[in-house]
């Protein structure tokens, strides 16, 4: 049995840190816009507390089947949830999306910059910053990160 739990256990581990992985990636491309960034954090943290409950058992001798699936279940649940979650708080357009609905909307060349989000202090609410057009000519537009949106912003000539 100590060893049926124990490969339970090293999935939730492998399990945990393979979802931890693919929060941060997967936020990287939002630019970690409106705290994404929080929901790695939070996970981390819960997968600990999750793999200590886990290790409990484990530690006191305690272990049972019932245990290792009572463990199993319980972690699966609240790590799919807590997926289920990030999916839906999860903006609709990556800042990659929104650069390609600029360059489709304007017929203008991309620009890389610098400062690519606009927080908006009033609302707390962030949006997409988009440089694009010419060596001498560059435009820089607003794009809202939910609706698609794009707003042009005033640039100094």
């Amino acid at each position: 049995m100590k060893k049926k739990y124990y490969s339970v256990l090293s999935c939730h581990i492998l399990f945990s840190l393979a979802c931890f992985i693919y929060l941060i990636l997967d936020a990287k491309q939002y630019l970690n816009i409106s705290g994404l960034a929080y929901f790695s954090s939070s996970f981390f943290i819960l997968a600990g507390v999750m793999t200590y409950r886990g290790t409990a058992p484990y530690l006191v001798d305690a272990f049972t089947t019932k245990a290792a699936i009572r463990f199993a279940s319980i972690s699966f649940l609240t790590i799919l949830v807590f997926l289920v979650s990030y999916e839906l708080y999860k903006p609709a357009y990556t800042y990659g999306e929104a650069q390609q609905l600029v360059e489709a909307e304007y017929s203008l060349a991309i620009r890389e910059s610098h400062f690519r989000t606009i927080p908006i202090l009033d609302t707390k609410d962030e949006f997409y910053r988009v440089a694009a057009g010419d060596e001498g000519q560059v435009q820089e537009f607003m794009v809202d990160p939910e609706t698609g949106e794009i707003k042009s912003l005033k640039t100094n000539d």
